[in-house]
């Protein structure tokens, strides 16, 4: 088997709308105090890093925008980016900020891991960054990887050893007991590890350690549990500022349906009706159902009949997250072959959507 990588770095600035826009920083808890985790370029500029205190950050600028981690919006911009690949493997996993997938049987298909890889590149959503990617015959190694040596490919399970030598233990495990131990006998690396005799550290480390490093090297299975797509496309947007106007609500509606295009391309299938939902703060949420004359899957296509529909919507208060929602969406070989043709049926089709909407 082969395993591919693809870690996500910036994933906990990116699934807050409009994060490029303003200084925006993300902070984590830690013994007691707020910390800086990850903060955007324009943050950056300022002299905001990783791991400055949260009021350090403030007293060097005010106007700063501070979210807390939200590992499950995470875990659900990972799902919704799993829903997407599946038309590339259906076999996927997850780590923290990395999603991982069994190209092995796929390669042929695609017609060598080059071309899968441009491919997924080229096909890939606006809101994903697929620059950091490994390839190794082991999701744990393709997941290492991919974290801390990016465009890494190894396809010999022989070339782990030499690849993964000096990665710091701390990369492999944060479990402090299981480091303290190691490094209490003098190992530093993975390849400290492995140059001992395997009986003498399974006889100074735990068997747990061990195990973890078998696995990392393709030595025994590293069961993984496969995430299987749902049959419905639900997907929430949670606005880094509030909106009131419905004409604004387009530049962060396109992030869900480019979500929404990536499923049902993995899905091989189309939609013809999608139900928005805008949550506001005091008000019962404004719903939309966004019918189109034909169903289809093109990112530009179904936002410009949300375009149009914005137009007559008239919101009680402020937008402060959007969800989008799918429940009937179609197969696409039971469509007809000029569905998505740009010749005269679009236009006829483009021309009475706008017809329609007035």
């Amino acid at each position: 088997m082969l395993w591919l990588g693809f870690y996500f770095p910036q994933l906990p600035l990116s699934i807050f709308a409009g994060e490029q826009a303003v200084p925006l920083a993300v902070t984590r808890r830690e013994k007691g105090r707020d910390l800086i985790d990850r903060c955007n370029d324009l943050a950056q500029a300022q002299g905001i890093h990783a791991g400055m205190p949260l009021n350090t950050a403030l007293s060097l600028l005010s106007s700063l925008q501070v979210r807390e981690r939200d590992r499950a919006r995470e875990q659900q911009q990972l799902e919704a980016l799993a829903g997407w690949a599946w038309q590339y493997s259906s076999r996927i996993s997850f780590d923290p900020l990395l999603m991982l997938l069994e190209v092995g049987a796929s390669l042929k298909l695609f017609s060598g891991f080059s071309s899968l890889l441009e491919r997924m590149q080229q096909e890939q959503p606006a809101a994903a960054d697929l620059q950091h990617w490994a390839l190794a015959p082991s999701p744990s190694a393709a997941a290492l990887l991919a974290r801390y040596r990016p465009k890494t490919r190894i396809t010999d399970p022989g070339q782990l050893p030499g690849q993964l030598a000096d990665i710091p233990l701390q990369r492999l495990t944060r479990r402090r007991q299981v480091l303290e131990l190691v490094q209490g006998i003098g190992l530093a690396s993975i390849g400290d590890c492995l140059q001992l005799p395997r009986p003498e550290l399974a006889r100074r480390a735990e068997p747990e350690f061990v195990l973890l490093l078998d696995r990392l090297l393709g030595r025994v299975p590293d069961p993984r549990p496969l995430w299987q797509p749902p049959e419905v496309f639900e997907q929430r947007l949670l606005l880094l500022h509030e909106i009131g106007q419905a004409g604004a609500l387009l530049f962060p509606a396109r992030r869900l349906v480019e979500s929404l295009c990536g499923f049902l391309r993995g899905r091989d299938g189309v939609a013809q009706r999608l139900q928005w939902q805008f949550l506001h703060r005091d008000a019962p949420p404004t719903l939309l159902a966004q019918g189109m004359l034909a169903p289809g899957r093109e990112v530009e296509y179904m936002l410009e009949i949300f375009r149009q529909s914005l137009e007559r919507l008239s919101l009680p208060e402020a937008v402060v997250e959007m969800v989008l929602r799918v429940d009937d969406w179609q197969a696409f070989q039971e469509q007809a072959g000029d569905l998505f043709d740009s010749g005269a049926g679009a236009q006829d089709n483009s021309f009475l959507e706008r017809l329609r909407a007035r």
